[in-house]
C-alpha cells in the first residue's frame, strides 16, 4: 500500500511519460544513496546561507551625518534597511551597531547584518537585515559590546561604476546560479559559426563546475528538470550530476530531458571536466528550471514555457529579458584600463578549493558514488592574466582586502619577472604589458578563508600614479545623504506646526538610471 505521498509522486511520473505535446522523454537520472556531506567538494557551506529572505518592514533612516555619508537608523524597531547603488553595484557596506557597554560607547554586529552585508556586496539593490538581537562580535582594540543590545544601526554605501571597472574573478571554475531557470552553455560562441569549446589552452580551466541552487527555501521536496538542447562531447570528455544525496555519472543525449530529484536545502552540480585527447567537440545547451511538489500538476506546461524562452535565445543568440545564460568554461584573462579582481565570485564568503582532477565513477554505473581524486598533498593554481591596453605599460594594484588559508598564496608575475607575494593593504607598481595573478590553493578539507579582493589600473609609463593612493578609495562612489528642512503642517485650530526631517540619499551621478 502506498500512503498518500507516495501515491502522487507515482502520479506525477506517469504524467510525465505519458505527456506527449511536448515530445519529451523523462528519465531518473541517478539512484540516490546515503548522504556524506563530508564528502562535498566544494567547502561552501556559507552558500546555502543566502536564501532570499522574506520582505518586512522597511526602516527608515532618523539621522543623517552629512560629511561621513552615514545614515542612523533606531535599534528599537526590526525591519530591513534598503541599500540602492543605481546601474552601480555594491563596492562597499559600512554596517555596525552601536551601544553602550558599562558606560562606554562601544560598535559591533550580530548575525543578520553579518550575512546581509557580506551578501549585500556587488549586487545592485539589497536589503540590511535587522531583528532585534544581542551583539555577538566586536573588533579588536576596541571596547567589546558582545551581549549589549544595540541603541541604533550606522550604515555607509560605497558603490562601484562597473561599466568603468569591470570585475572579474580568478576562480572561474566554479559558479553559483540561484534562479529559478535558467540556460547552461558550454562555452561562449557566436552563433553564426558555432566554435568548439576549448582545449588545450592555458588560459581556460579543463575542470569546471556549476552549482544550482533553488531561487527560494524548498518547503518540501524540489526536482530539476534538464533539458539538452544539443550535446557533442569527445570520448573522455563528460558531464557529471554531482548532489549531496545523489551521487553517480550520468550519460546524456540531445533532445531529452532529464528529472533529477532533489530534498529540502540541496544543492545541484553539473560538473564538466576535459580528458586528455587534444580534439574537442561543439559542447552542450542545457535549458533547466526547478519545481517542487506543491506544482506537480503543471510542471509540463510551465517547463514548455521556460523552453520555448530557451529556444529563442538559442535561435537570436541575444538576451532575453528574465533569462540567465551561465557559460561553463570562461576566459581568464582581461585587457581593460581598470577594473577589480576578487578571488571568486561569492566573495567574501569563504572560497571553493577547485578539483585538482576530475572524478572518476565505474562506467556504466549511473548509481555509483563518486570517486573523489582529491586527496593527498595535491596543489590547484588557478590564474588570471591582466593585459595592458595599447599604449600602456604599467600596471598598478592595490590589495584592498586579503584573508587566505593556511598554505594557500596569491602572487603576481609580470611576464619575464619574478613572482611577488602581494599583502593586504599594500600597493604595487609594475613594469609589464602582461602581468600574471596566481592563486595557488592546497587540496585538502581544511576550511578555507575568505579570499582577496585587488583593484587595478593600466598606466603609461611617465603617469603613474603616486605610490601612496588607494586605487580602491579612488574607484569608490559614496551615496550621501542630506536632510531636508522640517515641514509646516497645519494643526487644530489653525495653529502651525513643524513636522519631522526627513532624509534623502543621492546617488552619485554615474550610478543614476537614466
Amino acid at each position: 500500500m502506498l500512503d498518500s505521498f507516495g501515491t502522487m509522486w507515482l502520479l506525477f511520473f506517469i504524467s510525465l511519460l505519458s505527456y506527449g505535446s511536448c515530445k519529451l522523454s523523462i528519465r531518473s537520472v541517478c539512484s540516490v544513496v546515503k548522504d556524506d556531506p563530508a564528502k562535498d567538494p566544494f567547502q561552501d557551506d556559507q552558500a546555502d546561507l543566502a536564501w532570499p529572505k522574506a520582505k518586512s518592514r522597511q526602516l527608515q533612516a532618523r539621522n543623517c551625518r552629512s560629511s561621513k555619508a552615514s545614515l542612523i537608523y533606531s535599534a528599537n524597531t526590526e525591519g530591513d534597511i534598503p541599500v540602492d547603488c543605481g546601474r552601480c553595484a555594491v563596492f562597499d557596506l559600512h554596517v555596525i551597531a552601536r551601544a553602550r557597554r558599562k558606560g562606554r560607547k562601544c560598535w559591533g554586529l550580530d548575525p543578520n547584518l553579518l550575512q546581509s552585508k557580506y551578501d549585500c556586496l556587488f549586487k545592485s539593490q539589497c536589503d540590511v537585515r535587522y531583528r532585534n538581537s544581542i551583539i555577538t562580535w566586536s573588533p579588536r582594540g576596541h571596547p567589546t559590546c558582545i551581549t549589549a543590545w544595540p541603541k541604533k544601526l550606522e550604515t555607509v554605501t560605497t558603490c562601484l561604476n562597473t561599466e568603468r571597472n569591470p570585475v572579474s574573478d580568478v576562480i572561474k571554475s566554479v559558479q553559483v546560479a540561484r534562479s529559478r531557470y535558467g540556460f547552461i552553455r558550454s562555452h561562449f560562441y557566436d552563433k553564426r559559426s558555432k566554435s568548439r569549446y576549448p582545449k588545450g589552452d592555458s588560459h581556460y580551466q579543463p575542470n569546471n563546475t556549476l552549482v544550482l541552487f533553488p531561487h527560494e527555501p524548498p518547503t518540501g521536496l524540489t526536482f530539476l528538470l534538464l533539458h539538452f538542447h544539443s550535446w557533442d562531447l569527445i570520448p573522455g570528455d563528460r558531464l557529471l550530476v554531482q548532489h549531496l544525496s545523489l551521487k553517480c555519472q550520468s550519460t546524456w543525449a540531445e533532445g531529452r530531458t532529464y528529472t533529477i530529484n532533489s530534498r529540502s536545502f540541496q544543492k545541484v552540480s553539473l560538473v564538466f571536466s576535459q580528458g586528455d585527447k587534444p580534439s574537442s567537440g561543439h559542447g552542450f545547451e542545457i535549458c533547466f528550471q526547478w519545481f517542487t511538489a506543491a506544482n506537480v500538476s503543471t510542471v509540463m506546461e510551465d517547463f514548455e514555457v521556460t523552453l520555448n524562452i530557451c529556444r529563442k535565445y538559442r535561435n537570436r543568440m541575444k538576451a532575453v529579458k528574465g533569462l540567465p545564460v551561465y557559460d561553463m568554461i570562461q576566459h581568464m584573462s582581461t585587457q581593460h584600463t581598470s577594473g577589480v579582481i576578487r578571488s571568486h565570485p561569492e566573495y567574501p564568503w569563504n572560497y571553493p578549493r577547485p578539483q585538482v582532477a576530475p572524478w572518476s565513477c565505474p562506467a556504466g554505473d549511473d548509481g555509483s558514488k563518486f570517486k573523489d581524486s582529491q586527496e593527498g598533498d595535491h596543489w590547484s593554481r588557478v590564474t588570471h592574466v591582466l593585459k595592458a591596453p595599447l599604449g600602456l605599460s604599467t600596471l598598478r594594484i592595490t590589495v584592498k582586502h586579503m584573508r587566505l588559508a593556511r598554505h594557500d598564496t596569491l602572487v603576481v608575475c609580470p611576464r619575464n619577472g619574478t613572482a611577488i607575494p602581494v599583502e593586504d593593504g599594500e600597493s604595487y607598481n609594475l613594469q609589464s604589458d602582461r602581468v600574471t595573478l596566481t592563486f595557488s590553493i592546497h587540496a585538502s578539507r581544511l576550511h578555507t578563508n575568505q579570499g582577496f579582493l585587488i583593484c587595478y589600473k593600466w598606466f603609461s609609463l611617465h603617469s603613474v600614479t603616486p605610490i601612496s593612493s588607494d586605487l580602491c578609495k579612488s574607484f569608490g562612489l559614496r551615496v550621501a545623504c542630506e536632510k531636508t528642512k522640517k515641514k509646516i503642517k497645519a494643526g487644530k485650530q489653525g495653529k502651525q506646526r513643524r513636522g519631522r526631517k526627513s532624509i534623502i540619499k543621492n546617488l552619485p551621478e554615474e550610478c543614476k538610471i537614466k
